[in-house]
């Protein structure tokens, strides 16, 4: 006898959900919990390890989201010459491709972006309103210039990216921005040394890996004139910068826990041994002398980094 076997067969998703599928594609969630981090880590030094005041925290937190959703779209509209031109595009480069790939249209995108910007500015709004007394004016100020900064990364008339100023853009906006949006909205003052101490080895921890990512995207970069580092000093000099900023990031997480007392409690140290790791990685990759490609490991590497940043003071304050 002869046993019969079901054949199965996939179906290809829906419409509705292939179309799900692509917005959540085109918000690039994966770089979401860096900006969590940094938020939280200017929150809890605010309060020194106490209890949060967790709806304004909660509030505050939803406009990050919805402003680097806007922004995100924003950047598919702006890079799609340099996205399209793309042979080298990964999950940390290169853009969602969702237009490239035909998954939605630019129309789609714009209507995206200003429905963000739409509920960023009411939960702006709502924020204001649950503000401590005297933070509510210096918080929006946060939000409104480094809202501007973050779009103005490759939206006109600042097209920040284009004009050489790619990289510390989005350091800024990773990093002091955040960081000072949650010290503010827990009661702290703009005026304190804190959350800027804190978020200099932060920003300087991201730079490795944004000046990473600008090595597979430089030939598509280069025929748009997108001016970043790789562009105008080639691949060698983007990794030896993304060396040396990780050694100052080390160095000065190092001078802030002199001053501060042990602001990265006693797992200080792996910072100094990831530091280590990711210098070895890159001097390799120069000394390789690859031509432009994908380079997700050393992405991996320099992104892991940046969270010892934030996890360590998160864990010292809150364990």
């Amino acid at each position: 006898m002869h046993e019969r076997h079901a054949v199965t067969t996939h179906a290809p998703p829906r419409w509705g959900t292939r179309r799900l599928q692509a917005w959540v594609r085109a918000m690039r969630l994966q770089f979401y919990p860096m900006t969590w981090l940094a938020y939280s880590l200017g929150a809890v030094a605010a309060q020194g390890g106490t209890r949060l005041d967790l709806a304004v925290y909660a509030s505050g937190f939803i406009v990050l989201v919805l402003l680097e959703m806007a922004t995100v779209f924003t950047n598919e509209l702006a890079d799609y010459e340099t996205d399209r031109r793309n042979t080298n595009a990964g999950p940390f480069n290169g853009g969602s491709r969702v237009l490239v790939e035909h998954r939605l249209s630019a129309a789609a995108l714009r209507t995206g972006a200003g429905l963000a910007l739409a509920l960023a500015a009411a939960a702006t709004t709502v924020t204001w309103a649950w503000a401590p007394p005297g933070s509510a004016l210096p918080a929006v100020a946060i939000i409104g210039f480094f809202g501007i900064l973050a779009l103005g990364y490759t939206l006109p008339p600042l097209r920040l990216a284009y004009r050489g100023a790619a990289e510390i853009t989005v350091a800024a906006t990773h990093s002091t921005g955040p960081v000072l949006l949650g010290f503010v909205l827990q009661g702290g003052s703009v005026w304190t040394l804190t959350p800027w101490v804190l978020s200099v080895p932060l920003l300087l921890a991201i730079l490795p890996s944004i000046l990473l990512a600008g090595i597979p995207d430089s030939t598509a970069d280069r025929s748009v004139d997108k001016h970043t580092l790789a562009v105008r000093r080639g691949a060698a000099s983007a990794a030896g910068a993304a060396q040396w900023t990780a050694i100052a990031a080390a160095l000065t997480a190092a001078a802030v826990a002199f001053v501060m007392g042990p602001v990265y409690g006693r797992a200080g140290a792996l910072i100094g041994l990831h530091c280590g790791v990711l210098w070895l990685m890159l001097r390799r990759y120069r000394q390789r002398a690859a031509p432009v490609g994908r380079i997700d490991a050393l992405m991996v590497a320099s992104l892991s980094y940046l969270f010892w940043f934030t996890v360590l003071p998160l864990l010292a304050w809150t364990g």
